[in-house]
């Protein structure tokens, strides 16, 4: 049969079910603790990183600006304003925003994209996706059942939306009035993006005879995954704007992660969605989550800027910021005239 190898995996995995989750989440929450290293490295190192940078920045923006100046050349910004714009990036906006987030929002909308197209076409991936769910509700056990019962509660609209008003009472008891606004807007958006996608993509739930979970709503993608991905995700971004210590803020980051693994996977394994609604809700979720904290961090520098005296918004833009900035300052990259000589 053409999908032999799809049941041959998909039965490897529902036999060793818990030893393959531990082994995930183990990777998980490793793979968290190296970015937090490689990431500290890159902070510790920035001002070389930056100095690089903005040696290739300049050069693009110079020759977006004229060889001869602007003077000689007074159309160049309107023919070319893409990458006369690179001059006025700054730290922040380049090292957080413009790259990191940016990378993992292209990456994860090309992903959720792709595998809705596997979908879409009745792929390889729904015979994976069948054949796992079947191995998975012949080879747990009712115990397992009644856990993961409770247990997937957490990633459901009552209990974020607990979780929703519970934060966002803190953060106005500190008078963090933005981050409460935005952390609202992420959770309310992400519900309200989930069923949007839902309605468009109209995939139905797996079947089963005796099914552990019945639900009438659209299966793809996994609200229960995007939910829970963008909850963990900012609420690791606010462990990066409150913590200091940088134990904690990988202790934080990893636990995040690991929680979001296993609401995805309880999902898969009660039988609620297929294991592309989970991949795809966790793609989307990334796509929202980096929406969010890239359009926070610009409004609470903007913020900064605005309340600092003039002669030190460079270094408002530094506190309570979940990255260091230029350490030059965080003003925007200028060039001097080119000497006739």
């Amino acid at each position: 049969m053409a999908d032999t190898g799809f049941e041959r995996i998909a039965s490897f995995v529902g036999e060793h079910w818990l030893s393959l989750l531990l082994v995930l989440s183990a990777a998980v929450a490793l793979g968290v603790v190296v970015l937090a290293l490689v990431g500290g490295w890159v902070i510790g190192h920035r001002r070389t990183l930056w100095n690089r940078v903005r040696r290739v920045w300049g050069g693009a923006a110079h020759v977006a600006a004229g060889s001869e100046g602007p003077a000689e050349n007074p159309t160049i910004h309107a023919q070319r304003p893409r990458v006369a714009w690179l001059a006025r990036l700054t730290p922040r906006k380049f090292l957080v925003l413009h790259l990191v987030l940016g990378l993992a929002l292209t990456l994860a909308a090309t992903g959720f994209l792709r595998v809705a197209e596997e979908v879409g076409d009745q792929a390889g991936l729904v015979g994976f996706d069948t054949a796992l769910s079947q191995a998975l509700h012949r080879a747990v056990s009712p115990a397992t059942v009644d856990f993961f019962h409770a247990f997937t509660w957490f990633g459901g609209g009552m209990a974020l939306a607990i979780l929703t008003v519970v934060v966002a009472l803190l953060l106005l008891r500190r008078r963090q009035r933005t981050l409460a606004l935005g952390w609202t807007v992420a959770m309310g958006g992400v519900g309200l993006l989930n069923s949007l996608l839902k309605t468009f993509y109209r995939r139905t739930r797996p079947t089963f005879e005796d099914p552990f979970a019945v639900l009438h709503s659209w299966s793809f993608p996994s609200g229960h995954s995007m939910s829970t991905f963008v909850a963990m995700g900012m609420l690791t971004y606010l462990a990066l704007v409150f913590v200091r210590r940088k134990p904690l803020r990988i202790a934080a980051a990893a636990l995040a992660a690991v929680w979001t693994v296993l609401i995805g996977f309880s999902r898969i394994l009660l039988g609620a969605h297929y294991f592309s609604d989970v991949v795809a809700g966790f793609a989307a979720g990334t796509v929202w989550l980096a929406v969010c904290v890239s359009g926070l961090e610009l409004v609470r520098r903007r913020e900064r800027l605005s309340a600092a005296p003039a002669g030190s918004r460079a270094d408002a833009a530094s506190p309570a910021a979940p990255l260091p900035a230029d350490p030059r300052g965080d003003a925007p990259l200028t060039h001097a005239p080119r000497s006739s000589a």
